[in-house]
């Protein structure tokens, strides 16, 4: 049956009933094996080179990289076609067998690389992994944070509006609020006339803070306070998270919020 299946030579050395029965290997070399359905016929072909021990005892624990071949593995009989002294070599000859045997329908595997250039990667540097590991810390990191701001205390149990979100979006770049509309200025003066003062010690406080230098030392309110590390991976993450932007009349590079203060149209460059 197996000569038959595959139209590769080295195929006709082999039984023609296929059984779990394989030949044990001596040495850990890189194999490619094949597998067959004895009710279905259906077939697979494949290949190993990372293997740590021999091939007759490496299969059994690999059981194939093929998501759907995988759960059928105990059904299927199988054998080691080949083993070679490189993985490249047995790769090229794993793609041989399966662009030999591309059209029969019967065939499980579904892609097929003979002829083309191999892509696969020998193996990351020493700098590349600090890299991808410095990466990976970045991203856990963003992650914590943005669930921090969907649990601050302030949002709890509200959901955004989508007007809400463009509005910290864009404060977040840099960019300028649109005009309040007439009715919005008509509403914060009728909240302003409702409650014209601010009572007792809120009043005396704000009331220093409106003198010269009223708002310094032990008459800020946040004096003697420190922010939360909460509060300090927040203000990182949009700092960190702000477009950098070069003032095309200075020529000063700045993240998106200093830009839209002190550059572009409003650089001071254009008052002189």
């Amino acid at each position: 049956m197996l000569s038959a299946m595959l139209k590769h030579p080295i195929a006709l050395t082999l039984k023609d009933n296929v059984s779990m029965n394989i030949y044990p290997s001596t040495q850990v070399r890189p194999y490619v094996y094949f597998g067959i359905d004895p009710v279905t016929a259906e077939f697979y072909i494949g290949y190993r080179k990372n293997n740590k021990t021999p091939s007759h005892i490496d299969l059994f624990n690999y059981r194939t990289s093929s998501k759907a071949v995988k759960p059928r593995f105990d059904q299927m009989n199988w054998v080691v076609l080949a083993e070679f002294e490189n993985g490249d070599d047995a790769y090229d000859f794993e793609q041989l067998l399966i662009y030999e045997n591309w059209d029969n329908a019967l065939l499980l595997n579904k892609t097929c690389y003979y002829g083309k250039a191999r892509f696969r990667c020998s193996g990351h540097t020493e700098k590349t992994k600090a890299k991808m590991c410095i990466s990976q810390q970045n991203v856990s990191e963003e992650i914590k944070i943005k669930k921090a701001i969907a649990t601050s205390t302030a949002m709890k149990n509200k959901t955004k509006s989508k007007k809400h979100c463009k509005n910290i979006s864009d404060s977040k770049l840099g960019k300028r609020r649109i005009p309040f509309t007439e009715e919005h200025v008509q509403n914060m003066k009728t909240a302003r006339n409702k409650n014209p003062s601010r009572p007792g010690a809120a009043k005396k406080a704000f009331g220093k803070l409106a003198e010269p230098g009223g708002g310094s030392g032990r008459n800020n309110p946040f004096y003697n306070h420190k922010h939360s590390e909460k509060s300090l991976d927040l203000m990182r993450y949009a700092a960190k998270n702000r477009e950098i932007k070069t003032c095309e009349h200075c020529g000063i590079t700045v993240d998106s919020a200093n830009y839209g203060r002190w550059h572009g149209k409003n650089c001071r460059s254009l008052k002189y």
